[in-house]
């Protein structure tokens, strides 16, 4: 399972010489033009921008994206739809804190279920959407693998079911007192 864990979409796993590009050619290029249009996220702008300047001149590096580039090319259904599943997971994945603890309110709680809701929904998502395909680059196969490995090897059906379970129980609730009236959405 290590190997499956193991591994990146961007290089085969290994130590592999780069080329980094200087700030005047990364101007030159227009690189952060790029990327403001490709995305709004400070986070994945950052590392976009590693990923752009990082450029590969080992021929296996290359080859292995070269691969991975030939699978997605001719899944075009795949790309679509992994693409509207992680703009979703966008939505619910931020750099806060996610412990919940003696300090965190009902709707903390409530939020962080509803992210792991989410989450479980969108890795069964990936795992339908990649099962049955038959990937000819080491990259894909992992990246299917590993997304297996997440739903199969950690309970992960369960706890979707359990989070599903727990949801319903608690829309039941039509109101609560703690000092302030809730309704059925949790809000004053």
């Amino acid at each position: 399972m290590d190997s499956i864990i193991d591994f990146s979409l961007l290089s085969p796993i290994g130590e592999y010489e780069y080329f980094t590009l200087s700030e005047y050619t990364s101007n030159d290029l227009s690189i952060d033009f790029i990327i403001e249009n490709i995305t709004s996220t400070s986070s994945e702008r950052s590392i976009l921008k590693k990923i752009l300047m990082k450029i590969p001149i080992c021929q296996s590096v290359i080859q292995y994206r070269q691969a991975i580039y030939k699978d997605l090319k001719n899944t075009p259904e795949i790309c679509e739809e992994l693409c509207e599943i992680f703009k979703e997971m966008q939505f619910y994945s931020s750099e806060k804190s996610r412990n919940i603890d003696n300090k965190s309110s009902i709707w903390d709680f409530i939020s962080r279920l509803k992210e792991l809701e989410n989450y479980c929904l969108s890795v069964i998502k990936i795992k339908k959407i990649l099962s049955g395909h038959s990937f000819q680059s080491e990259g894909m196969k992992k990246f299917s693998n590993f997304i297996d490995m997440i739903y199969n090897d950690s309970g992960f059906y369960e706890l979707s079911e359990d989070i599903k379970s727990l949801g319903e129980d608690m829309s039941s609730i039509k109101s609560m007192t703690l000092g302030v009236n809730f309704n059925s959405d949790f809000f004053s």
